[in-house]
């Protein structure tokens, strides 16, 4: 493996460690990052919600790679036993398969080895410190579900810490992992996905109803049921003359 150079974050926490030094467009997109293959210290590094940023425990002291064991003893073994023979041995070695025809190899053995044991090998590094954080705090966790338009098809998505969008100039100025600490906001599209998706979810059919589910409208309509008008009869009992008490009044 070539030499390989690295961006650290150190904080009191632990590093983050990056060999993407490209900030937008396809080198950053696209970047295929040898680190998730590699070990520091001994152990693998954590993914964070940044993809091209990785987390490890400690300073990395030693960085290494894991070199898988080579094939060997490889060899053709009989498959039935039973024909084992002057010409047919149970094991014929792979050096020596030319000895033997190879139609007769083909049918009658199966190709068979061992593997070395798999072992660490130490890389060539340059490690490029650009911060040094104290009383450093992780990120809190965002997750929200949200629902968008997918060809013809509604389908649920999940609103990460990776979504969150930032002013251009903190991009610039600040570490893809320090941006947290930054002001931050949802798209307007991001927001209609979120109420939509938890409107769909929590709404109470008996007090409202959806009356447009689209990509682009959404409307509910509060449920007024209709009432019967109920009849109300009184007396007057400020009337002066008996046949005025006698007489009931009515409203609606």
């Amino acid at each position: 493996m070539e030499k390989v150079k690295f961006m650290l974050i150190k904080t009191d926490k632990g590093c983050f460690i990056s060999d993407c030094y490209a900030t937008h467009g396809y080198n950053y997109n696209y970047h295929q990052s040898k680190i998730k293959k590699l070990y520091f210290n001994g152990e693998q590094p954590y993914t964070t919600y940044k993809g091209n940023w990785y987390y490890v425990k400690e300073y990395p002291e030693k960085i290494q790679t894991l070199v898988c064991g080579q094939r060997i003893n490889e060899r053709y073994e009989l498959k039935n036993q039973e024909l084992e023979s002057e010409k047919m041995p149970l094991i014929i070695d792979c050096k020596d398969k030319d000895k033997y025809d190879a139609d007769v190899i083909d049918s009658l053995y199966s190709y068979e080895f061992d593997r070395a044991a798999d072992y660490f090998k130490d890389i060539e590094y340059d490690i490029e410190e650009v911060l040094d954080i104290e009383n450093y705090t992780f990120p809190p966790r965002i997750e929200y579900d949200g629902i968008h338009k997918v060809g013809w098809n509604e389908e649920s998505y999940k609103i990460k810490n990776c979504d969150v969008n930032h002013q251009l100039i903190d991009e610039i100025i600040y570490p893809d992992v320090m941006l947290h600490n930054r002001p931050c906001e949802f798209t307007s599209k991001q927001m209609y996905d979120i109420t939509r998706q938890y409107i769909l979810k929590n709404i109470d059919n008996r007090v409202a109803k959806i009356t447009s589910n689209y990509d682009f409208c959404f409307a509910v309509c509060k449920i007024i049921p209709l009432l019967e008008p109920e009849i109300i009869t009184y007396q007057n009992i400020f009337a002066r003359t008996k046949r005025e008490r006698n007489n009931y009044g009515k409203e609606v």
